[in-house]
């Protein structure tokens, strides 16, 4: 009896034990399908868009350098960059930028070259260490620096920055430029007054500040290119900056789907204004002028300014080859899943409408408008994890979903405009992993997108307008130097310089 009670009471004790160890592995079960439902719902850390941000604040400051250098693009006024190709630019010798080629103003008022000296900014460097490293003078310093402190906090410089030099003959510094490789932040420091121009100057220096100023030279610049592989690393294997393709890649998706279309042997060819200073790239400016040839056709497109003061892109004949619509809301993807009303869904493994396309494409690929329109949402909607929504004229609306972040900005209310980055490509919501959701509705109705987006019966895919009579001679007239290159196969890449 006793022995029976004692097994018992063994076997209660025991039990008791048990039960912690068992409560304890319910916790840890719990726990390791919480983190795996984490893993499968959540957010992947974003990877900065190193390329696309640069070229994004490029479109920052177009209007910018088309009040700096209006002139220089296709128009009725004046002299114009493009009739003055190909050969020597006004201002400048050809053969790309020439730091020594500067004109700056001597003592007798003759025009004389300055010799430009740039650095960098490294880390913790403050503008007057970087203003040594130029060898500037401690008075020259001393009021370049009180006069830039009037358009930016000379403390808040960063690492990067650019800080470029032009000194006359004797050495003294007649114009400073501090800006980032946006150059939508620059400022320009110039001396008043004159100096000696043969040595050190004689009376104190007075400096002055203006709002600009770039991080290097403006060039035009000629680019050949043969495709291989997507568009960023086919022209890096030419010897290009990989952030051109957020520059050309706007202008082809009008008329070309950069996922189906561009095929490997394609030639590219683009005329860019290119910023250099010395042999470092900076950025890349505005395209002037594009070609783009398959095996069976060819594109071109040409910037020209209108008699209403408008850039836009034109062929040949003085047709517009802009679109109401993109023909794709990224510059670099792969459909993984196309329109269709009867697809088995990956994660909850039932047959149900797919009514969209999905992009597959890296966390922090930036994501574009296809068309101008007003926000209507941008927030977070289930399992379309955060999601924009933009209302267009056409009566259309398209919608971008499982975006990793929104672009700065982009809030209900806000009008966008084509091309403009609206947020970056994610998983939020329910996803299977980093892509971007692209839907396009009319009237509460799903469409599909391809087609609509190919202009193949889709409503709201029109062309714009297109320049006629005398304009039409201009445009011709100012193009013609683009078409030459582009009608002279196998040319040499053209450069030159403009000062």
């Amino acid at each position: 009896m006793f022995a029976h009670k004692h097994n018992r009471l063994s076997l209660s004790r025991a039990g008791n034990a048990a039960l912690p160890s068992l409560g304890g592995a319910l916790v840890v079960a719990a726990v390791l399908a919480g983190n795996y439902w984490n893993v499968l719902t959540s957010e992947p850390a974003p990877e900065p868009p190193a390329v696309a941000d640069r070229l994004e604040r490029l479109r920052a400051d177009e209007a910018r350098i088309g009040e700096a250098s209006g002139d220089l693009v296709g128009s009725t006024r004046g002299l114009t960059l493009v009739n003055a190709l190909p050969g020597t630019l006004p201002g400048g010798p050809p053969g790309g930028p020439s730091d020594a080629s500067t004109p700056g103003s001597g003592r007798d008022g003759a025009s004389a070259p300055l010799v430009a000296r740039s650095v960098v900014l490294t880390r913790g460097e403050t503008l007057g260490r970087a203003l040594e490293r130029l060898t500037v003078s401690r008075r020259d310093a001393t009021g370049a620096v009180n006069a830039l402190s009037q358009r930016r906090d000379p403390r808040l410089l960063r690492a990067g920055d650019s800080v470029r030099g032009f000194f006359d003959a004797g050495g003294n510094l007649q114009r400073l430029v501090v800006a980032g490789n946006s150059g939508t932040d620059g400022v320009t420091v110039r001396r008043e007054g004159t100096s000696s121009g043969g040595g050190e100057a004689t009376e104190p220096a007075v400096f002055v500040s203006e709002s600009g100023g770039e991080a290097g030279d403006l060039a035009v610049h000629e680019v050949v290119c043969h495709i291989h592989g997507a568009l960023p690393a086919a022209l890096q294997r030419c010897g290009e900056d990989p952030s051109l393709a957020a520059v050309v890649a706007p202008v082809l998706s009008w008329s070309l789907d950069l996922y189906t279309d561009l095929q490997t042997g394609d030639e590219l060819r683009a005329i860019v204004e290119k910023f250099q200073d010395g042999d470092r790239f900076v950025r890349y400016g505005r395209l002037l002028a594009l070609q783009y040839k398959t095996d069976k056709r060819s594109f071109r497109a040409f910037r020209y300014r209108s008699v209403d003061g408008t850039d836009g892109f034109y062929d040949e004949n003085g047709r517009s080859v802009e679109r109401t619509f993109l023909r794709s809301p990224l510059k670099a993807a792969h459909v993984s899943s196309g329109f269709s009303h009867h697809r088995m869904h990956p994660i909850l493994h039932r047959v149900q409408a797919h009514l969209g396309v999905d992009y597959l494409a890296p966390v922090g690929t930036p994501v574009w408008a296809v068309a101008d329109g007003i926000v209507t949402h941008a927030s977070r909607s289930g399992a379309a994890g955060n999601r924009v929504a933009l209302k267009h004229e056409t009566g259309l609306s398209t919608e971008y979903m499982h975006l990793s972040r929104y672009a700065p900005g982009i809030t209900a209310g806000k009008h966008i405009k084509q091309g403009h980055t609206i947020g970056y490509v994610g998983s939020t919501g329910r996803s299977t992993g980093p892509h971007l959701h692209f839907a396009v509705k009319k009237g509460g109705e799903f469409l599909n997108p391809s087609k609509v987006l190919e202009g193949l019966g889709g409503p709201g895919i029109v062309r714009n307008h297109a320049v006629e009579g005398a304009e039409l001679d201009s445009l011709r007239q100012a193009i013609a130097p683009f078409v030459e290159r582009f009608d002279r196969r196998g040319a040499a890449p053209l450069r030159a310089r403009k000062s």
